[in-house]
């Protein structure tokens, strides 16, 4: 397979560029990175992936590796974005930022505005809400640490239901019992979130299967469509 994949640097008005082109060797092939001008390109040859979808997931990793390594030299968060990748001169696959297979429509073109709205009102008035969303909208974006963030966000919401200061010990197994409690949420789900994170948590160079990020996502993103439900409803009786 020769391949081209093509993307861009954000932020893109700083022209972000690297003075020579970079040989990334594997061993079923050969990858050339070239970064101009806040655009970037991967020269690929070698053996077609069995799914382009994982496989864009893997260049965008090596892509962002690298430029994590300008950045924290310019103390600049640089973010890669796929674009499109052209194989075999011919072929030609678009990458989508969103996530289809997360949603129960993946057809839709918009969001109600009643379904909208607890959602604004509880990243507006609720930090941890805030913090728990961002992670998800990250999980989507970074691959690598999908299964880390989506229980990151997960955390988050157990945070509101901690009594006190204190998060150890019986202080946190309470805010965790409390907060599947009020939730609704099974104990096993609060558990294969947590053992999905275990590894990245303390490092470990762990990238998840398709099925495995999937499965990790939508399990957080329900915990966290509970947690706006049960603070809207709390902001109704208020009201």
């Amino acid at each position: 397979m020769l391949a081209v994949v093509a993307g861009v640097v954000h932020p893109v008005y700083g022209g972000w560029q690297f003075d020579q082109a970079l040989e990334v060797p594997f061993t079923d092939g050969k990858w050339t990175v070239s970064f101009k001008q806040s655009q970037f390109h991967v020269f690929i040859d070698g053996d077609h992936p069995g799914d382009y979808g994982a496989f864009l997931n893997e260049v965008g990793s090596i892509v962002q590796g690298c430029l994590d390594a300008l950045g924290f030299h310019l103390a600049m968060p640089l973010r890669a974005e796929i674009m499109s990748m052209v194989i075999d001169g011919y072929q030609l696959i678009y990458r989508t930022p969103q996530w289809p297979e997360l949603l129960s429509d993946p057809t839709r073109a918009g969001v109600p505005e009643s379904e909208l709205q607890p959602y604004v009102a509880a990243a507006i008035e609720e930090p941890l809400a805030r913090l728990a969303l961002a992670d998800l909208r990250t999980a989507i974006d970074s691959p690598d640490d999908t299964l880390f963030l989506c229980y990151r966000a997960t955390e988050s919401v157990r945070q509101w239901f901690l009594t006190g200061n204190q998060d150890d010990g019986d202080a946190r197994k309470k805010s965790w019992r409390t907060m599947r409690e009020a939730l609704g949420v099974a104990e096993p789900v609060t558990r294969r979130l947590e053992s999905a994170a275990m590894s990245r948590r303390h490092g470990a160079a762990s990238p998840p299967s398709a099925d495995e990020r999937r499965e990790i996502a939508l399990l957080a993103r329900d915990v966290v469509a509970r947690f706006v439900t049960y603070l809207n409803a709390r902001r109704t009786d208020k009201s």
